[in-house]
């Protein structure tokens, strides 16, 4: 993984640690994930990605959906910013 895409990785997991405890409060009887999902400026895709989003109990075509919707939204915001 490149390393500015790893810095945003772990500037983001600093960012939500306290989000994941409060949600483990909030819902004792569910099992909390609290992932990363970070994009490149160009579209680039991290294999980290993957093994996120396998994680939860999601279909092939909501992962590939995502996967999608997440680098079509970040190449459109680098476009126009």
């Amino acid at each position: 993984m490149a390393k500015a895409l790893k810095t945003a990785k772990d500037n983001n997991k600093k960012k939500y640690k306290n989000l994941k405890k409060e949600a483990i409060a909030a819902h004792k009887r569910s099992t909390v994930i609290v992932g990363t999902i970070v994009v490149g400026c160009l579209g680039s895709w991290p294999h980290d990605n993957d093994n996120l989003l396998s994680q939860p109990n999601l279909s092939n075509v909501t992962k590939k959906n995502l996967t999608k919707m997440c680098i079509i939204s970040n190449v459109k915001y680098s476009a126009t910013t």
